[in-house]
Parts: C-alpha cells; structure tokens; sequence
C-alpha cells in the first residue's frame, strides 16, 4: 500500500455529502428564484391594482361631477319653471303689451305685426314667435334691441334683418332704415299644450 491512509468519511461520505451540498444549493436556489419571481409577481400586481384604483377614483368623481351637473340643472330648471317663466294665460298680454310699447317708442314707427305659437317638443313650453316691422333711425333701433334683452319677461331675439335708407348726408344719427325682428316670448304651456 502506499501508506496514504485515508479517513473513513472521505473514503465512504463524500460523495453523499457533495451530492446533499448540490441537493441543497439547488432547493434553495429554486426557493429563492420562486420566492423573487412571486415578489416580483406582487410588486406588478399591486401597482396595476395601483393604477386600477386610480382610474376607479377618477371614474368616481367624473361620475359625481355628472351627478352635481344634474342636480344643478334639475334645480335652474325648476327655478326657471318657477321664476322665469309665466302661463300663457297671466305672462301673455303684459308681454305683448310690452313688445307693442317697445316698438311705439318715440322715434319708431310699426308696421305690421304676425304672432305664431308653437309648442315645444318634448318640454313644458310654449313659444309664440312675435314678427315686427318697424322704421326708425339706426339709434332708435339699437335702443329697441337693447330695451328688448332688458325686459322682465322672457323674450328672446330670433332673427333681424335691418334695411338703411340713408338721408341726404353721411350722418349715422339721421340715417333711417326698416328693422325686421323676429321675437319669441315663452310660456309655460298649459294642459293640452306643448309636446311634453
């Protein structure tokens, strides 16, 4: 024999020992790489739950923003129905008798006048169209138009069309014209009328 007397545990253990070693190693590298891979796997799935979130609070407020509009709406809508508009039957006279008074002011001179009612569809409301004719100077024209977005009644300006004849000379005060104006005063309508 050579004389080199090897111990016992290197003649008979080694290779099971080095064999535990590689079994070791390998259970705790896949435990390690599995345990990452789930951290990793959690860290992605609570920043999408992140985001998930974020976008249900902003969906959240569009949606409470949505419900504000429309109860504020809800309430001008009553407000209008209560304060703005009258019945035909009380608002309708002194409403003409006001556009017959604005359009005989001094300085104008009415022609012919037409009156349209017309319900509107899908509202409480009733619109008669109110079509005047007047001659005046420019400026007392304008002042009509003015006194008419002035007045207590709810009266809207439709359509103008305004025709200048001028006077000899180029003054704008002394020049004359013909001012078409379509109007529309509203009304609450009244059972059986209106489309809604």
């Amino acid at each position: 024999m050579n004389g080199v007397h090897r111990p016992f545990w290197r003649k008979h253990l080694l290779w099971p020992m080095a064999a535990l070693l590689g079994l070791n190693l390998a259970v705790g590298a896949a435990y390690t790489v599995r345990r990452g891979l789930q951290q990793r796997g959690i860290t992605s799935r609570a920043e999408a739950l992140r985001k998930e979130a974020e976008a249900l609070r902003r969906s959240v407020q569009e949606l409470q923003r949505r419900a504000d509009v429309a109860r504020d709406n809800g309430a001008a809508e009553k407000r209008f129905f209560a304060e703005v508009v009258g019945t035909r039957q009380s608002a309708l006279v002194p409403t003409l008798t006001e556009i017959e008074k604005l359009a005989a002011e001094p300085g104008l001179k009415a022609g012919g006048r037409s009156f349209t009612p017309d319900p509107v569809k899908g509202l409480p409301l009733m619109r008669l169209q109110v079509a005047v004719t007047l001659t005046g100077g420019y400026k007392h024209l304008v002042e009509f138009l003015s006194r008419v977005e002035r007045s207590k009644h709810f009266v809207t300006v439709d359509k103008v069309l305004m025709r200048e004849a001028s006077k000899e000379g180029d003054d704008a005060a002394a020049s004359e014209g013909s001012l078409a104006v379509q109007l529309s005063a509203w009304f609450k309508a009244e059972e059986g009328e209106g489309g809604g």
